[in-house]
């Protein structure tokens, strides 16, 4: 009973959407199944994320900023483990969140969590309700730690350069 969406400047392109609408039915998968969005208004797109329920993250190139927002709106992001430093994004959010659950080691743990954590309502909703002080209670969002440290490195980088 699942849907999917998509968004993406894009799908405002016909062509493009029916290429992406013929691979999911190429699939087995129905396009009345398929959301294709190409909002362009900052605040239409914020409210999108009240009719999503889990975030799926790109990969091998994750989503940072769309990740932290997702989080921020309540949507729990499943990520998939990366190779490489920019393919871990995801990963180092979820942990300093301490959602480590929600990171999939490879592409059958990416669709078996997927399946999980969608049948798991209870959770999900008490997760979705908590997600906005968890973050704001992480390390992602402790600033004052973060200029302590930023200040830090630059009277080093200054003491050791004699600037």
């Amino acid at each position: 009973n699942s849907k999917i969406s998509l968004q993406s400047s894009h799908f405002i392109e016909s062509i493009n959407r029916n290429k992406i609408l013929k691979l999911f039915e190429k699939n087995s998968i129905s396009s009345n199944r398929v959301i294709l969005g190409y909002e362009a208004e900052r605040t239409k797109l914020i409210k999108s994320y009240d009719n999503i329920d889990i975030a799926l993250d790109t990969f091998p190139f994750p989503g940072a900023t769309v990740t932290i927002e997702a989080l921020w709106m309540g949507v729990p992001v499943l990520v998939k483990k990366g190779d490489k430093m920019i393919s871990r994004n995801g990963e180092t959010i979820l942990i300093n969140l301490g959602l480590k659950d929600w990171i999939a080691e490879n592409d059958n743990e990416f669709i078996e969590k997927a399946i999980y954590f969608s049948n798991t309502i209870t959770n999900l909703s008490y997760l979705r309700m908590n997600l906005r002080s968890r973050i704001l209670k992480s390390k992602i969002f402790d600033y004052a730690n973060f200029v302590n440290n930023f200040e830090f490195m630059l009277s080093n980088l200054l003491l050791t350069k004699n600037i």
